[in-house]
């Protein structure tokens, strides 16, 4: 589990990538390499101690209740792809899903369901659809004040696209025109 050693073989001086150097019960650490805490790919110096933004894809680093680090790695929030920097805070949502926002339009972190229709609601939270993030067939409804609600409806028949307003179809099926 060593990947270089010292001038006499005895004394490793770098562990590979996903082993670092083991901590005994009083914190001292040693010139042996033992695996890393769970789900951590790198931890360079210490094996209990996860290095930055070195958890497996699905995990980010802990915290405790007091805002610090403990070096372990733990499952990001649900439909969440990356969570790298902490393990309750979503840098990524999955296809489909969009940050949650709070009554004062903050991101908590967490991922929720986009709304019908839609692919992806990354930029204004999960309650609205982004910019041309209707699937295929669809496009943004349009409300009584001429904006967008956030919704999708689906695009006019025989119409393949309507990317900027759901009423108004912007290019037809094939053997269909304007």
């Amino acid at each position: 589990n060593c990947d270089n050693c010292y001038y006499d073989h005895t004394i490793c001086d770098s562990c590979k990538n996903g082993f670092g150097f083991k901590t005994d019960d009083d914190g001292q650490t040693s010139n042996e390499c033992a695996p890393c805490t769970d789900h951590c790919n790198y931890c360079s110096q210490n094996n209990t101690y996860c290095n930055d933004d070195s958890c497996e894809s699905g995990y980010g680093l802990v915290y405790d209740q007091n805002g610090v680090r403990t070096g372990r790695c733990g499952l990001c929030p649900d439909f969440c792809y990356s969570c790298r920097s902490n393990s309750s805070f979503c840098d990524e949502c999955f296809d489909g899903y969009g940050y949650i926002l709070d009554d004062n339009n903050e991101n908590t972190g967490k991922c929720g369901p986009c709304p019908k229709n839609c692919e992806r609601c990354n930029n204004n939270g999960n309650k609205k659809c982004d910019d041309n993030g209707c699937f295929q067939g669809f496009g943004p409804e349009i409300g009584d004040d001429n904006q967008k609600t956030g919704n999708c409806k689906a695009c006019p028949i025989n119409c393949q696209s309507c990317s900027e307003n759901a009423d108004n179809c912007s290019s037809c099926d094939s053997n269909y025109g304007f």
